[in-house]
């Protein structure tokens, strides 16, 4: 009996030590164990590339690039006509090497420069804003001539603005039956455009381009267009000292003489020596006029020329005058008449509304013309205020 009980009991005691052993090991914390819990939604490491640098370009910006102790080469073999593509690390092959035909390599290749070139345009590559890039800005031209001209190689041309262009399709229908078919619809196409301009350049330091152009212009003289060429500050000996073309102006210093604004023409400005000369061949875009206000009305002194005149249309105050016009007039330039006006006064009737400066009248016409004015005497009689009953007959 003892003998049986002796291998129960030694299996009993290594069946407790072995649960004893995995009960204290559940206890303990695994050393490789992640002490931490990673979120569904964090941001996943960057992929590595397993592709070589031309097919497989790192299109993610937050990506580093390789560093420089890894060398990038591309040989072309001409053996087999294709291009080797390694990335080694001194002796040793970084990545395995890649090998592409001329016609892979020349479409990869014009793909990249394509998207490099909008980058560019862009503003990415460049770290600037894509309004402060032009294709045509700051190109840099490499001639002796140009830079003793213009003082620089450098041309920047910066235009701004926009135009707004409108397409529309006008269509009306009127179901009138007096008209035809084709006179009930009318239509047409509508086009409106609108250019707002500013375009400002340089080609190096001498010459400036200055443009403001609008079509919405309340005035001609808010577009502008001026081609500045300075060369004072450069050299002194030199005779061309200033050329202005288009919107120019010619201040002098003296009272005596008034100079002219708002002129569009050609300016240029010279030195012999001691002598310097402005010359201008402009048109002047502006007037000069003197306004005299008194008592509140207008006051200005007007010309009319006598060849203004409507042919053969002529006022006449009175009969008297018109009986004697021709008579008066037949030794020109001597008048034969002894009728003087020595006062005339015009009165404007009032039709606007207006409540200052109104009168009420009364007024009489024919005033010393004859009573019979339908067939008058041979003799011409002349005007008298006896001839007319407005006295006698005044209420």
């Amino acid at each position: 009996m003892s003998r049986i009980l002796l291998p129960y009991c030694l299996l009993l005691g290594i069946a407790t030590s072995a649960l004893n052993a995995t009960e204290s090991g559940a206890l303990m914390d695994d050393p490789y164990a992640i002490p931490f819990v990673i979120a569904a939604d964090t941001i996943p490491d960057i992929e590595e590339r397993y592709g070589d640098f031309v097919t497989e370009g790192a299109d993610n910006p937050f990506d580093l690039e390789d560093p420089s102790i890894i060398e990038k080469n591309i040989d072309y073999d001409p053996a087999s006509g294709n291009y080797i593509i390694t990335e080694q690390i001194g002796d040793l092959d970084f990545r395995p090497p890649t090998f592409l035909t001329f016609d892979e390599y020349f479409d990869l290749r014009q793909k990249q420069e394509e998207r490099a070139y909008f980058n560019r345009l862009a503003g990415i590559a460049s770290g600037e804003g894509s309004s402060s890039l032009d294709p045509l800005a700051k190109i840099d031209v490499e001639n002796n001539l140009l830079d003793r001209l213009f003082g620089g190689t450098t041309v920047d041309i910066r235009p701004q603005g926009n135009i707004d262009l409108t397409f529309g399709v006008d269509f009306s229908r009127v179901d009138n039956p007096i008209l035809t078919e084709r006179q009930r619809l009318q239509g047409g196409f509508d086009f409106d455009m609108n250019i707002n301009m500013n375009v400002t350049g340089k080609i190096g330091e001498k010459l400036n381009l200055t443009t403001n152009y609008n079509t919405n212009a309340t005035f001609n003289f808010d577009n502008q267009i001026k081609l500045d060429y300075n060369s004072d500050n450069f050299d002194e000996d030199a005779i061309i000292k200033k050329i202005e073309a288009g919107n120019v102006s010619l201040p002098l210093r003296g009272n005596l003489i008034q100079g002219a604004q708002s002129l569009f023409g050609l300016k240029t400005e010279l030195q012999f020596g001691h002598l310097r000369l402005t010359a201008i061949a402009s048109q002047q875009k502006s007037q000069q006029e003197n306004i005299q206000v008194e008592g509140g009305a207008q006051i200005q002194q007007f010309e009319v020329r006598a060849d203004e005149y409507d042919e053969n249309r002529h006022f006449l105050l009175s009969f008297y005058n018109r009986d004697n016009f021709e008579r008066s007039l037949r030794n020109l330039p001597q008048i034969n008449t002894l009728f003087k006006i020595k006062k005339l006064e015009v009165w404007i009737t009032n039709d606007r509304n207006e409540v200052t400066d109104v009168r009420d009248i009364v007024a009489m016409a024919d005033l010393g013309e004859p009573l019979q004015l339908v067939s008058p005497d041979k003799v011409d009689p002349n005007p008298t205020w006896n001839r007319r009953d407005l006295i006698d007959n005044k209420p």
